[in-house]
């Protein structure tokens, strides 16, 4: 039974260890995760302007012209899109 407690108190601070990293691991978990969606809705946000949407189609227009294994209809379609 002593061995228990003298186990026990051994345990304790290396538990509470543990728990404290676990919660700073998770908190970091958390942030990382907002801060990737606020990234992701200021792509959304910027690529919905009417200045984005010029930008995209150059951007597509010269992806088609060094995309050497796109199918013929293919570009035609995205270009439809626009």
């Amino acid at each position: 039974m002593r061995k228990d407690a003298q186990l026990l108190d051994s345990l304790s601070p290396i538990a509470l260890a543990v728990k404290t990293l676990a919660k700073k691991l998770d908190d970091t978990t958390m942030q990382l995760g907002a801060e990737a969606f606020a990234a992701a809705r200021t792509v959304y946000t910027v690529t919905k302007t009417p200045f984005a949407k010029a930008a995209l189609r150059s951007d597509r227009q010269s992806e088609g012209k060094n995309c050497d294994r796109a199918k013929p209809g293919f570009l035609a379609r995205m270009r439809n899109r626009i």
